[in-house]
């Protein structure tokens, strides 16, 4: 009996023994991978921030070097990343010097071509994990009317206004694509519109409104919507005449 006794106290602190074990190990784990998480979250943030401020180069050595853990998984990263993609890409094209040589140019546009086609991967992955998502479907959007594929990014920019319909950044490049790229002045004219009713100051919006509607020679609109405008503001002054003489003729 004493022996049954023993075997059975021997099991007891066995079992316990396991227990404890199983439990450290997965407190340690989890203690790791929070700690892992926050140090990925610094990274991004650090990521992010220096993209903010500029700083790309270092920004674009984060975004790579936080790729192996955030691929595929964090919608936001390749939001971020996909930013970042796309203005390296813009400011090779600006970076073009005017006496550049055919083959020079040439090298420049594979380039901003590489990047923008980077940067299209990532808004696409974004976009897989967060379908829903506003932000991402308007960059990406946006990406593809840089790209001058106006007829997908026309499509990106219907879903994104489907999720938020009164986003003025987003009716503006929206009323820009069907007016410049597509266009349907009409379409065009409505969003414009829309952009002013958020915020009736907004000069650059006001001037391709007008641009529109001189397009569909409603000029009496037009010149009422730079009548707007202080008289001092020359460009807005030079459209009007510009209006007016198109009107006359």
């Amino acid at each position: 009996e004493k022996k049954r006794d023993w075997e059975a106290m021997k099991r007891k602190f066995v079992y316990v023994c396991v227990c404890v074990y199983v439990y450290c190990y997965f407190n340690i784990k989890n203690q790791c991978s929070h700690q892992k998480d926050e140090e990925l979250d610094s990274l991004y943030a650090e990521a992010v921030t220096l993209r903010k401020n500029g700083q790309y180069e270092k920004s674009l050595q984060l975004f790579e070097q936080l790729s192996e853990y955030c691929s595929g998984r964090m919608a936001a990263y390749h939001n971020q990343y996909g930013i970042l993609l796309q203005h390296l890409a813009m400011k090779s094209a600006a970076a073009v010097s005017m006496n550049a040589n055919q083959s020079q140019k040439l090298q420049q546009q594979r380039e901003k071509d590489a990047l923008l086609g980077k940067a299209e991967q990532q808004f696409q992955k974004a976009i897989s994990i967060e379908p829903m998502n506003f932000i991402y479907l308007a960059n990406y959007a946006d990406l593809l009317r840089v790209m001058n594929r106006p007829q997908y990014a026309a499509e990106y920019y219907q879903k994104a206004l489907k999720l938020n319909p009164t986003h003025p950044v987003t009716n503006s490049n929206y009323a820009y694509l069907l007016h410049m790229y597509l266009k349907q002045y009409s379409k065009a004219c409505e969003h414009y519109q829309q952009c002013m009713e958020f915020n009736s100051h907004d000069f650059i919006v006001a001037t391709n409104y007008a641009l529109c509607l001189k397009e569909l020679k409603e000029y009496d609109q037009a010149i009422s919507l730079l009548k707007n405008f202080p008289t001092e503001d020359v460009m807005a002054q030079n459209l009007m005449k510009e209006i007016i003489n198109a009107k006359i003729k």
